[in-house]
């Protein structure tokens, strides 16, 4: 089951979770680079805050799955159809692909925001893909390869209000896509499992 969670809910969750953060860090630049709030005033702190934005999100999301699984309460995933699931799913990864290509490809897409955002990323990204930074898409390259993780942090336990809604959207939301690849393998496996279970993976 552990391998479902890899391929299918670490990248949407990454990119739920830099909702929260791109949120409080750009108060950052409002107030005059400073976030007295949480004792943040120069540049080297926000990168700090930026990592323990991250790591109260995912707390609180493992805290709401585990609720989620004592609770019992994976079994109402097994009511969304299998081709939502599906849609969902590939949706999914076409969204977390299109967030990527700006850092990926050294290039600068024009911001898109509402109905047919991915489209017109996709069209833009066409129009400027000659202007890539060879050697910003050699470093990602070798980054994918080799990553480099920071330090961890301990959570901050002010930022709990702040970040608690986006918390409980990225456990429901990871669960349902680790869920309907769980339901994709199982089908095609031919075997059945209990999806409550997969609260706890």
């Amino acid at each position: 089951l552990k391998f479902y969670t890899f391929i299918g809910t670490f990248s949407v969750v990454s990119l739920l979770t830099a909702d929260p953060v791109d949120r409080l860090t750009s108060l950052f630049d409002v107030n005059n680079h400073s976030l007295e709030k949480y004792d943040i005033f120069n540049e080297k702190q926000i990168d700090d805050f930026r990592l323990t934005v991250v790591i109260t999100v995912c707390i609180l999301t493992g805290l709401f799955q585990v609720a989620l699984g004592i609770l019992r309460l994976g079994v109402l995933v097994v009511y969304i159809s299998e081709p939502l699931l599906s849609g969902f799913t590939c949706a999914s990864a076409v969204h977390v692909f299109t967030s990527q290509l700006n850092g990926l490809f050294g290039i600068r897409l024009n911001r898109a925001t509402g109905p047919f955002r991915v489209f017109y990323i996709i069209n833009n990204f066409i129009h400027i893909i000659k202007e890539t930074n060879l050697v910003t898409l050699l470093i990602s390259m070798i980054c994918i390869t080799i990553i480099c993780l920071p330090s961890p942090v301990l959570p901050d336990i002010r930022l709990v209000p702040e970040v608690l809604m986006e918390s409980i959207i990225v456990s429901f939301v990871s669960l349902a896509t680790t869920i309907s690849l769980v339901k994709l393998y199982a089908k095609k496996g031919g075997y059945n499992v209990g999806y409550t279970q997969v609260c706890f993976i």
